[in-house]
Protein backbone atom coordinates (compact mmCIF):
# COMPACT_ATOMS: atom_id res chain seq x y z
CA UNK A 1 0.00 0.00 0.00
CA UNK A 2 1.12 3.75 -0.63
CA UNK A 3 1.66 6.55 1.73
CA UNK A 4 0.82 9.98 1.58
CA UNK A 5 3.27 12.88 1.93
CA UNK A 6 1.97 15.92 2.98
CA UNK A 7 2.99 19.09 1.53
CA UNK A 8 4.48 20.16 5.02
CA UNK A 9 7.09 17.76 4.78
CA UNK A 10 8.10 18.13 1.00
CA UNK A 11 11.43 19.76 2.13
CA UNK A 12 12.45 17.03 3.76
CA UNK A 13 13.38 15.22 0.53
CA UNK A 14 15.67 17.93 -0.27
CA UNK A 15 19.36 17.81 -0.06
CA UNK A 16 20.27 17.88 3.30
CA UNK A 17 17.78 14.57 3.19
CA UNK A 18 15.92 13.70 6.82
CA UNK A 19 16.53 10.46 7.97
CA UNK A 20 12.84 9.78 7.18
CA UNK A 21 13.15 10.86 3.71
CA UNK A 22 16.29 8.99 3.16
CA UNK A 23 14.11 5.97 4.47
CA UNK A 24 11.38 6.40 1.82
CA UNK A 25 13.84 7.20 -0.58
CA UNK A 26 15.81 4.16 0.11
CA UNK A 27 12.32 2.02 0.07
CA UNK A 28 11.45 3.85 -2.96
CA UNK A 29 14.35 2.60 -4.67
CA UNK A 30 14.24 -0.94 -3.68
CA UNK A 31 10.57 -0.78 -5.20
CA UNK A 32 8.78 -1.45 -1.76
CA UNK A 33 6.99 1.80 -1.51
CA UNK A 34 4.80 4.26 -3.59
CA UNK A 35 3.70 7.64 -3.08
CA UNK A 36 -0.23 8.29 -3.69
CA UNK A 37 -1.39 11.93 -4.54
CA UNK A 38 -4.85 13.18 -6.35
CA UNK A 39 -6.36 16.33 -6.04
CA UNK A 40 -5.49 19.34 -3.81
CA UNK A 41 -2.73 17.51 -2.33
CA UNK A 42 -1.15 16.92 -5.57
CA UNK A 43 -1.10 20.82 -6.86
CA UNK A 44 0.09 21.84 -3.48
CA UNK A 45 3.20 19.05 -4.02
CA UNK A 46 3.75 20.36 -7.45
CA UNK A 47 4.57 23.67 -6.23
CA UNK A 48 7.72 22.48 -4.45
CA UNK A 49 10.69 20.89 -5.03
CA UNK A 50 8.77 17.34 -4.50
CA UNK A 51 7.22 17.93 -8.17
CA UNK A 52 10.84 16.46 -9.57
CA UNK A 53 10.62 13.44 -7.57
CA UNK A 54 6.96 12.56 -8.41
CA UNK A 55 7.74 13.27 -11.89
CA UNK A 56 10.19 10.69 -11.58
CA UNK A 57 7.93 8.12 -9.53
CA UNK A 58 5.53 8.49 -11.99
CA UNK A 59 7.61 7.55 -14.89
CA UNK A 60 9.14 4.68 -12.87
CA UNK A 61 5.79 3.50 -11.99
CA UNK A 62 5.59 4.19 -8.51
CA UNK A 63 3.01 7.11 -8.20
CA UNK A 64 -0.40 5.91 -7.39
CA UNK A 65 -2.33 9.06 -8.86
CA UNK A 66 -6.08 8.82 -7.72
CA UNK A 67 -8.41 10.56 -9.91
CA UNK A 68 -8.89 14.25 -8.62
CA UNK A 69 -12.92 14.04 -9.05
CA UNK A 70 -13.26 11.49 -6.96
CA UNK A 71 -10.88 13.05 -4.56
CA UNK A 72 -12.70 16.31 -4.75
CA UNK A 73 -16.08 14.89 -4.56
CA UNK A 74 -14.75 13.22 -1.09
CA UNK A 75 -13.50 16.32 0.32
CA UNK A 76 -16.80 17.83 0.09
CA UNK A 77 -18.02 14.72 2.08
CA UNK A 78 -15.32 15.13 5.02
CA UNK A 79 -16.02 18.94 5.09
CA UNK A 80 -19.21 18.61 6.73
CA UNK A 81 -17.40 16.39 9.25
CA UNK A 82 -16.14 17.88 12.40
CA UNK A 83 -11.99 18.30 11.91
CA UNK A 84 -9.35 19.47 13.50
CA UNK A 85 -7.22 20.22 10.70
CA UNK A 86 -7.37 22.47 7.91
CA UNK A 87 -6.74 19.20 5.24
CA UNK A 88 -10.14 17.76 4.18
CA UNK A 89 -8.56 16.98 0.56
CA UNK A 90 -5.43 14.95 2.54
CA UNK A 91 -8.38 12.77 4.35
CA UNK A 92 -10.43 12.73 1.49
CA UNK A 93 -7.29 10.92 -0.72
CA UNK A 94 -6.58 8.24 2.04
CA UNK A 95 -10.28 7.52 2.28
CA UNK A 96 -10.81 7.06 -1.68
CA UNK A 97 -7.35 5.37 -1.68
CA UNK A 98 -7.63 3.23 1.21
CA UNK A 99 -4.01 4.40 2.23
CA UNK A 100 -3.55 4.56 5.80
CA UNK A 101 -0.16 5.63 5.76
CA UNK A 102 0.81 9.85 5.99
CA UNK A 103 3.86 11.14 6.41
CA UNK A 104 2.77 14.55 8.07
CA UNK A 105 4.40 16.88 11.12
CA UNK A 106 0.52 18.59 11.13
CA UNK A 107 -0.73 18.06 14.92
CA UNK A 108 -4.48 18.76 13.84
CA UNK A 109 -4.03 16.35 10.91
CA UNK A 110 -2.77 13.65 13.04
CA UNK A 111 -5.82 13.78 15.19
CA UNK A 112 -8.35 13.84 12.74
CA UNK A 113 -6.13 10.91 10.86
CA UNK A 114 -6.44 8.58 14.16
CA UNK A 115 -9.97 9.20 14.44
CA UNK A 116 -12.34 6.54 12.97
CA UNK A 117 -15.12 8.85 12.68
CA UNK A 118 -12.90 10.41 9.65
CA UNK A 119 -10.44 7.35 8.90
CA UNK A 120 -11.73 3.66 9.72
CA UNK A 121 -9.73 1.69 10.50
CA UNK A 122 -7.64 4.91 12.00
CA UNK A 123 -4.86 5.99 9.80
CA UNK A 124 -0.96 5.12 11.18
CA UNK A 125 1.36 8.34 11.01
CA UNK A 126 5.16 8.96 11.54
CA UNK A 127 6.58 12.44 11.57
CA UNK A 128 10.23 13.88 11.71
CA UNK A 129 10.18 13.11 15.79
CA UNK A 130 9.09 9.31 15.80
CA UNK A 131 11.49 7.20 16.37
CA UNK A 132 13.61 5.24 13.06
CA UNK A 133 12.48 2.17 14.14
CA UNK A 134 8.81 3.02 14.80
CA UNK A 135 9.13 4.71 10.54
CA UNK A 136 11.03 1.07 9.52
CA UNK A 137 8.16 -0.65 11.26
CA UNK A 138 5.51 1.26 9.91
CA UNK A 139 6.66 1.90 6.58
CA UNK A 140 7.27 -2.47 6.41
CA UNK A 141 4.02 -2.81 7.41
CA UNK A 142 1.77 0.02 5.83
CA UNK A 143 3.74 1.08 2.91
CA UNK A 144 4.50 -2.12 0.80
Amino acid sequence: MPLIVDANRAGDFRRPVSNHAAEILNRIKQRRVKIAVGGKLYRELAQTRFLGLMIELKRIGLLVTIDDALVFSETKKVEELKLKSDDPHILALSRVSGVKLIYTEDKNLITDFKDTAIISPKGKIFSPTTSSKITCALLQKFGN
